[in-house]
């Protein structure tokens, strides 16, 4: 009904603009810049029940490096690798705050890890506002941020984050 032969997938076409690709190209220049630094992980307590890869996981996240992605299947203990990193951060006094692109997400991240976290929506909307952001969204220099479920967002509310990120 749409005008495309029977024999084409709904998937077969790919559409986006030069806006995103450009903001996409500048996301991909701003990650490069923040390559790991290759130094050793931070050493911290991991719960027993913690698998190898998930005490890698907490200790480049509770480390030193500008940028830490993390990437794997759902049900493959993610979140629960976040806890024991969150709580090291807090032991060396750096503030943690953690943002998902739903309230649900921001509730599960929140409830499973300890973190204070909300809606990149919201976290955004209050550096946008016209007054200075809620004490809970100020977030000072050096703060690690968790963004769990980045694949959700969208290209400009990363973008977005990421001058953010900088300018903070």
């Amino acid at each position: 009904r749409d005008g495309r032969p029977v024999t084409e997938a709904a998937t077969d076409r790919v559409l986006t603009t030069e806006a995103i690709l450009a903001e996409e190209t500048r996301l991909l220049a701003w990650a490069q810049t923040r390559r790991p630094s290759n130094a050793p992980s931070a050493s911290i307590p991991t719960p027993e029940h913690l698998s190898g890869p998930q005490r890698h996981m907490a200790a480049a996240i509770a480390g030193h490096d500008e940028l830490v992605v993390i990437v794997g299947p759902a049900g493959t203990g993610k979140t629960t690798a976040i806890a024991p990193a969150i709580d090291a951060l807090h032991v060396q006094g750096r503030p943690v705050f953690g943002v998902a692109p739903s309230a649900v997400a921001a509730d599960v991240l929140a409830t499973e890890t300890g973190v204070d976290a909300d809606t990149l929506d919201k976290l955004l909307y209050e550096h946008r506002a016209p007054r200075p952001p809620k004490h809970r969204y100020d977030l000072p220099a050096g703060a690690t941020l968790i963004v769990d479920e980045a694949g959700m967002v969208n290209t400009a509310n990363l973008a977005e984050f990421a001058a953010l990120a900088d300018a903070k």
